[in-house]
Formats: structure tokens, C-alpha cells, sequence
């Protein structure tokens, strides 16, 4: 399979033992298999995770995540609009002016 670094996935498994040190238990909103609690485990992944032949894995969750996406997310965080130096002089002042009168 090739692997494509534009796509990565989150895989999610509730599991009734923990699969990781990342694991947290967790009470479920309804019996999962007769169990009231379970391990909840989530991975990033480069490749779609093959098929898990584990017994203790009760639910499995895939996300395909567009890195493509996360990375237009990223520039537009990065692009906020920069306070003016008349701003900030008027900021500095303002918290000057508060130490002070303490």
C-alpha cells in the first residue's frame, strides 16, 4: 500500500483491556458485550490500520484526517492581523498607568 502524507487517520478502539499506555478507563453510556466499562485507546496513523484480531477489542472508530486541511488551518491561525505600534503604545500605557496607582 502506498502511503499517502496527505491523509492521515485516527483510529479509535474501546477495548475491555488497556491496549497502551495511552489508554483511559472509561464508563460506556450503554453495555458494549455485556460491559459497563472499557479502555478507550486513540491512535494517528499514517495508513488505514488492518483489521485487529484482538477479543478485547470491543468497537473500533476510523477518521481520515486531511493533513491538507490542517495545514490551511494552521497558516490562516498564523496570519491574525498584528496590533498597530499607536495600539500597543496605548496598551502599555494603560497598564502602566494601573501599576502605578497600586
Amino acid at each position: 500500500m502506498l502511503l499517502n502524507s496527505k491523509f492521515k487517520y485516527e483510529t479509535t478502539y474501546i477495548s475491555t483491556e488497556p491496549l497502551d499506555e495511552t489508554s483511559i478507563k472509561r464508563r460506556l453510556a450503554y453495555p458494549i458485550k455485556h460491559q459497563t466499562e472499557a479502555y478507550y485507546t486513540t491512535k494517528i496513523l499514517d495508513s488505514i490500520p488492518e483489521e485487529v484480531s484482538n477479543p478485547s477489542i470491543l468497537r473500533r472508530l476510523v477518521v481520515k484526517i486531511n493533513m491538507a486541511d490542517k495545514a490551511a488551518e494552521k497558516i490562516e491561525e498564523a496570519k491574525k492581523p498584528k496590533l498597530k505600534i499607536e495600539e500597543l503604545d496605548k496598551k502599555l500605557e494603560e497598564i502602566l498607568e494601573e501599576e502605578v496607582t497600586k
